[in-house]
């Protein structure tokens, strides 16, 4: 209770409050061998179709930009020093999937000009 009488949640002393309880561990099931974590495919950025002519520059240039480059410790993407594919080199060739283009033709089409 609040000294002096007082019943107002103003009056209370900080002090008297017993701390709120240890927040619990999160619980993370193991997968199966050979399925990918949910929160792997959920991480992603989303393919938007119909794919646009800005959407697939994008995606030349994302491809061009994140590629593998050797470590001691595996594939890493150039540009972010994560495990390659990163999630932009992943979106970038999803895109020119949607889109129904391979790598070969979605840089033929840039360097002509037509997306970048």
């Amino acid at each position: 209770m609040a000294r002096g009488g007082c019943r107002l949640r103003s009056c209370v002393d900080p002090n008297d409050a017993a701390p709120p309880p240890p927040a619990p561990a999160p619980f993370h099931k193991p997968q199966p061998e050979g399925q990918q974590n949910v929160t792997t495919l959920l991480d992603d950025f989303p393919v938007l179709t119909p794919v646009t002519d800005e959407d697939l520059a994008t995606a030349v240039r994302a491809v061009r930009t994140h590629v593998p480059e050797s470590w001691p410790e595996g594939d890493l993407c150039r540009s972010e020093r994560v495990p390659y594919p990163c999630r932009l080199a992943r979106w970038g060739r999803a895109t020119l999937e949607a889109a129904g283009l391979t790598e070969a033709e979605a840089e033929a089409g840039a360097e002509q000009g037509g997306w970048a």
